[in-house]
């Protein structure tokens, strides 16, 4: 019963079975069952095997469900059993009937908090001997890959593969009903691999946390959205992934997200905690980027970034979710659009949504291009109102960006002499303007004060790089290349600083100090989003170069420090995250008014 009850809540609309973990009732046996079906291409032949399952209780995609181990929807198993007696008397139908389901728009998952326990072979080794046992596996390999050409076989060569075996399995391949049966469906498998399906990202790129809803429940009484990132979000690793998450944590129980994530590459064990937000996540990879690449030219960035594989994935899961807003994040998306295909005024289909993290308009040449994108959207957002005004001829709404509220922790700044800079390398103007302050205005710091350090949370980009730019290797200088909490940095610090140049959207460090309690000494450029806040904590300076003194003065003078950093709420309060995502609420609901579908 605890195994079944385990399952029940994955009983979603769009799932086709669920499969429980497999143990072994034998004890010593080595676990070669587990539930977690997967497979691997060795030559001509596609041979399956079972994952160990990972730590985490999270749910996962999964090839197949197992014939003995799992619930299936009732009425497409019958139909997927009735095309199947091909592969009588045993094994490889389990397989036909997952394989199916991925190609039908089905889902199927692997749950491991459900746990059973199996007797190996405690059936047929009653009824076949061990000889005959490994003749059916093999004929019934070989007839799976000719029924969904997985692998490279030319009809030619998967011909010669069907005749080299022994006169009986020779005649049974090659039967009149199972040749015609091999042709109707190898047919349909090719035209699933032209949609862009992927069997071979199943199992691993694919997570569902436990459903919020009844088991069978049909009920959509609130927003679906399907949020599309080009880059990884978890753990959040620069101020854009800061931003989404900070967003669908607090939305999360008043919204559906589907999440759709390129970079699958950098998936990591502390992911997971953030995938548990969502709905459905489904990772893929393919963008093709190179080492050291930076695409500068918009015509092949919208091209780059909107690749097959995210695209086909991206209509895959609007026909299967059936969301009510499609939301596209940052403009390296805008592409995406271009895709959605001619029914895209019909009232039954999803909005869609473009969240500008950054406008990139310049008055040059890529303007139109940019514009035209945007104009396939629904609705806009933009994260600053220098943003909004770039683009006047377009309507979109301001949603800036935020922080966490850490006003009723506040305790004022030590007297010792730290600074901090939350710049995430992979963000260029990070790098490029923390490299600034360091050439312009670091010696001096130190000079003034001698035993004052800088921590610089550069994020796993950063990593090495202490080693070959001399700047970080300064003395005081404390490159942190990993992904952190920010909060016990931001505690220990006198002051933040914000040295970036020449950038759109806004800064989340800034708003991040000055709810933390902390003054954030920033060029204007950096400080963009919240110059007309007068936010007493924010300090302003023209140009790089001007920091060092600021910084100087604020450092020996503790009594003006603590003056300006202590947080007012009435005046902080509406930049919280909190706040911000109520704004984020209300362009949904205007966005998916009847969401009951």
């Amino acid at each position: 019963p605890e195994a079944l009850a385990a399952l029940l809540p994955y009983r979603r609309d769009e799932v086709f079975a669920v499969t429980s973990q497999i143990f072994f009732a034998d004890t010593t046996r080595r676990r070669e069952e587990t539930g977690w079906s997967d497979f691997t291409i060795h030559g001509a032949q596609v041979r399956m095997f079972e994952r160990d399952p990972e730590p985490d209780s999270m749910a996962r995609g999964n090839l197949y469900p197992g014939g003995g181990s799992s619930l299936c929807r009732a009425d497409v198993l019958r139909r997927y059993v009735a095309d199947t007696a091909c592969y009588s008397p045993f094994y490889y139908e389990d397989a036909e009937w997952g394989a199916r389901a991925w190609m039908d728009g089905w889902e199927v998952l692997f749950c491991p908090l459900s746990r059973v326990h199996h007797q190996h072979r405690g059936t047929i080794r009653r009824y076949y001997e061990a000889t005959e046992v490994e003749r059916v596996i093999r004929r019934n390999a070989t007839l799976f890959e000719l029924r969904h050409a997985w692998t490279d076989l030319t009809p030619a060569r998967a011909m010669s593969h069907a005749l080299d075996n022994d006169g009986r399995t020779k005649a049974e391949l090659l039967s009149p009903a199972r040749t015609w049966g091999v042709f109707k469906q190898r047919l349909r498998s090719r035209r699933a691999q032209a949609r862009g399906l992927r069997h071979a990202d199943v199992a691993t790129l694919k997570f569902y946390p436990p459903h919020i809803y009844p088991p069978h429940s049909t009920t959509r009484d609130r927003p679906r959205v399907l949020l599309i990132t080009p880059f990884a979000l978890f753990p959040p690793a620069h101020g854009g992934a800061r931003r989404v998450t900070e967003l669908v944590v607090r939305l999360q129980q008043r919204v559906d997200f589907v999440l759709l994530s390129d970079e699958a590459g950098l998936r990591r064990a502390e992911s997971l905690p953030g995938f548990a937000h969502f709905y459905a996540v489904h990772l893929v990879e393919g963008r093709g980027d190179r080492a050291g690449e930076r695409l500068t030219e918009w015509g092949e960035r919208l091209r780059r970034h909107a690749h097959p594989r995210l695209t086909a994935e991206m209509q895959r899961l609007i026909a299967l979710y059936q969301p009510d807003v499609v939301q596209c994040e940052f403009m390296e998306l805008a592409g995406l659009a271009a895709h959605r295909g001619a029914a895209r005024r019909r009232r039954d289909r999803p909005s869609w949504l473009l969240s500008l993290h950054d406008v990139y308009l310049d008055g040059g040449g890529s303007d139109a291009l940019q514009r035209a994108a945007m104009r396939e959207f629904d609705a806009l957002v933009v994260a600053s109102a220098e943003d909004q005004h770039l683009l006047s001829d377009l309507e979109a709404t301001l949603i800036p960006n935020g922080a966490v509220d850490r006003i009723a922790t506040y305790g004022a700044s030590a007297p010792t002499p730290r600074v901090l800079f939350m710049g995430p390398f992979r963000y260029g103007p990070n790098r490029d303007g923390i490299a600034a302050f360091l050439h312009a205005c670091w010696p001096s710091i130190r000079a003034a004060h001698p035993t004052c350090v800088i921590d610089i949370l550069g994020g796993v980009e950063s990593l090495g790089q202490d080693q070959t730019e001399p700047c970080l290797a300064q003395p005081g200088v404390n490159l942190v290349s990993a992904y952190v909490d920010p909060a016990p940095y931001l505690a220990g610090a006198a002051l933040t600083i914000n040295p970036q140049q020449g950038i759109r959207g806004s800064a989340l460090k800034v708003i991040e100090s000055l709810l933390a309690g902390r003054v954030c000494v920033s060029t204007e450029d950096g400080a963009r989003g919240f110059c007309g806040e007068e936010l007493p904590g924010l300090i302003l300076v023209q140009a790089v170069p001007d920091m060092g003194q600021v910084v100087i003065g604020l450092l020996a003078d503790h009594a003006r420090r603590h003056a300006l950093e202590r947080p007012e709420r009435a005046r902080l309060q509406r930049h919280t995250w909190d706040a911000i995502a109520q704004s984020q609420l209300q362009l949904y609901q205007q966005l998916a008014p009847r969401h009951d579908r």
